[in-house]
């Protein structure tokens, strides 16, 4: 029985220590976590995202579920790498919780020429009652860029595809060919 005691409390003391040292070691790198972020959101609040941008990247290795490192990560990429398509991944994991994601969402499929998926975004995000950073306006001015653009592309198939009803391509042709 007395064996048996110590035992227990041999293991006992073990756990403690052992679990004082983890927690330790916790502490440590959520002090690190919360200096790098500290520092990346001092450049990020001065639109110094060349800066920002590695110290969000850093964080994220560490934590890629987070909505605002997502969303952050992707105004950096957006705004430096001008990889929209790698912005793309970062706004589409903050969507949820940072509805101004909708913006550069729309903005991306624009520049991808994936005008009604753009279109959709913008409506999305205008729609939206919650604060936003940017007015209706704003995104009317993108939401008729893309219509254009659908249309623009439209009659530059036509063109292309020798649709010959209009009076004008009969013009050209004959003028110009």
């Amino acid at each position: 029985m007395h064996s048996r005691n110590i035992l227990i409390s041999y293991i006992l003391i073990h756990i403690l220590f052992f679990s004082a040292i983890l927690q330790a070691q916790e502490s440590k790198v959520s002090r690190e976590y919360k200096r790098k972020y500290d520092e990346a959101q001092f450049y990020y609040q001065y639109d110094n995202f060349l800066i920002a941008f590695p110290l969000f990247l850093e964080l994220y290795m560490s934590d890629s579920l987070n909505p605002e490192l997502n969303y952050k990560l992707g105004i950096c990429y957006f705004n430096t790498v001008r990889d929209f398509t790698g912005a793309q991944k970062y706004f589409e994991k903050a969507k949820e919780k940072f509805i101004d994601s909708y913006f550069y969402l729309g903005r991306i499929e624009h520049r991808q020429q994936q005008l009604d998926k753009a279109i959709e975004a913008y409506q999305y995000y205008k729609a939206q009652k919650s604060p936003k950073a940017f007015d209706n306006d704003f995104i009317d001015y993108y939401l008729d860029k893309s219509e254009t653009a659908k249309i623009l592309i439209a009659k530059k198939q036509m063109l292309k595809s020798g649709i010959s009803g209009s009076p004008l391509i009969h013009l050209f042709r004959n003028t110009y060919l």
